[in-house]
């Protein structure tokens, strides 16, 4: 049974709540945003490739996406720097600020450049400034967030922690719990 099946499954299991296995089914079924709704179609191509460059192979999880849906539905990640303008602004900037160093140092747009260049490129980036390093911990933060709320990324590490269940929990001298 490949990941996918075996994550339905155990989301079908008494040992998680209706809750949980509605928010988990939508996270692990939901598909990839095509067409953005807060972001412009560049930026969000854009905001894909950064990252992909954070968190490479996240293929299942579309944090690019995520990122642009909750921008459109208003909501926050429930806290931003100081320093910072309001989130969708702080993107805007940032992704623009990324482009434009990759523009004055290598003559293309971020995206067109190997993956070795968009790393010294963020690298380069991040250090530029305040602004800059917060931005860019805020983006780091919300794409492992996105990424780890998935439930095919919970499996790669062996995470159970959404079978939350009452009566779930391992007892003294009790036999250990299923792995995936």
């Amino acid at each position: 049974m490949d990941s996918y099946q075996s994550i339905r499954a155990r989301l079908q299991s008494d040992r998680v709540t209706k809750a949980t296995r509605e928010a988990l089914l939508r996270r692990l079924e939901a598909p990839p945003v095509r067409a953005p709704r807060f972001f412009s179609p560049q930026e969000l191509k854009l905001l894909g490739a950064v990252c992909a460059r954070l968190i490479p192979d996240s293929g299942f999880a579309d944090i690019a996406g995520q990122i642009d849906s909750r921008l459109a539905e208003g909501k926050t990640d429930g806290w931003r720097y100081a320093a910072l303008p309001p989130d969708g602004e702080a993107y805007k900037q940032g992704l623009d600020r990324i482009n434009r160093f990759a523009l004055e140092h290598c003559k293309k747009p971020f995206i067109k450049l190997r993956s070795k260049q968009q790393d010294e490129v963020l690298h380069r980036a991040r250090a530029e400034g305040c602004d800059s390093q917060h931005f860019f911990e805020d983006l780091l933060a919300e794409a492992i967030e996105v990424y780890y709320s998935h439930p095919l990324a919970q499996a790669e590490i062996g995470y159970e922690g959404f079978a939350d269940a009452h009566g779930w929990f391992l007892e003294k001298g009790s036999p250990p719990r299923e792995q995936f």
